[in-house]
């Protein structure tokens, strides 16, 4: 028996995770296939991977205990009986979320969807030319030049695209004609000192505070 709930547990907690948990914003951020990939096995396949640190754990307590039986027997016992008790841990938690979704409807991982959001109808004449921060660099922006300076030194260039209201496309061209991506962006606010936007990930919005300096 205990064989058998070494896998059906974890894959059963796995697959609560998944059905309580969509993917992210940060999924569909990300630009290979590669990357994506080894997000899904890192994340959702945490309560299977997890077996590697909880082996590791189990061969150092295997040393100073059962000393009537091998090591390799003492490994083996002590990694599926650690297992089992992480795993039944990892299924409450995952457990509980799914209540809490499903049956008293607090989703405890809300999603914010783009098509949701409803862009500013502010004047956008002081976010359509100048220089703001934000996190990890700088825009400067004029006309339908949009240019992000990193701090690390690296810089992309791409063409703005207004649309209605404060939505805008932001249209990078690949060298050599390689192709172009487009990224569409809702401003939400606009103060005196930053706006809010929110950038389209898949089906869900990337939240942006970006602070304008001139």
């Amino acid at each position: 028996m205990k064989k058998h709930l070494l896998w059906i547990i974890p894959c059963i907690s796995v697959l609560l995770l998944g059905i309580t948990m969509p993917l992210s914003e940060n999924y569909y951020g990300m630009h290979s296939t590669l990357e994506r990939l080894l997000f899904i096995i890192t994340f959702y396949g945490f309560p299977i991977w997890f077996f590697l640190p909880v082996g590791l754990f189990a061969s150092i307590i295997a040393i100073f205990s059962y000393r009537k039986l091998s090591y390799k027997k003492r490994l083996f016992k002590w990694t599926k009986t650690l297992f089992i008790i992480v795993s039944v841990f990892f299924l409450f938690i995952n457990g509980s979320f799914t209540v809490s979704k499903f049956i008293f409807g607090n989703d405890p991982f809300p999603r914010q969807y783009y098509d949701e959001l409803i862009a500013t109808t502010q004047d956008l004449s002081a976010i359509k030319n100048g220089v703001f921060k934000m996190a990890h660099g700088k825009i400067i922006r004029k006309g339908d030049s949009h240019l992000v300076e990193y701090d690390n030194g690296d810089s992309v260039a791409f063409q703005v695209n207004w649309l209605d209201n404060g939505e805008h496309q932001l249209i990078h061209q690949y060298p050599s004609n390689e192709g172009s991506d487009t990224l569409l962006v809702k401003v939400t606010a606009i103060t005196d000192d930053y706006y809010e936007c929110y950038y389209k990930l898949g089906e869900l919005a990337g939240y942006d505070k970006i602070e304008i300096i001139k």
